[in-house]
């Protein structure tokens, strides 16, 4: 994050962990989910904390959109706020990434990953 102090903070609220465990619950009723489930590895869980971290990261992309785009930045500032962008981005990735569900729909897209069950 950048130097300016404005970077956002991920933080879960009490009730988020709950949340997540209930949204968990119903991915795991997925077949095209848990079909990537490894041995100690479920994927729902991953797949709602994903989500999760990825709409967060949205939510500040949009924020940090708006302030990059205001008049009467510094260059410094607009760098900043640019450097900030890019991160959120990367933490999405990361996430997407690590959801073997939509990693093998990015890899099957790049010609590089197995078909998925119908």
């Amino acid at each position: 994050m950048s130097g300016d102090g404005n970077g956002i903070l991920r933080l879960m609220k009490p009730n988020d962990a709950d949340d997540i465990h209930e949204f968990s619950e119903h991915l795991d009723r997925l077949a095209d989910v848990t079909q990537f489930d490894e041995d100690g590895e479920k994927q729902a869980p991953i797949v709602a904390e994903g989500l999760t971290h990825i709409a967060e990261s949205a939510a500040a992309f949009q924020d940090l959109f708006a302030r990059l785009r205001a008049d009467g930045l510094t260059d410094d500032q607009r760098l900043d706020l640019l450097w900030d962008l890019g991160e959120e981005l990367r933490h999405m990735d990361e996430h997407i990434h690590g959801m073997a569900y939509f990693d093998s729909q990015i890899s099957d897209e790049e010609g590089e990953g197995e078909p998925l069950d119908s």
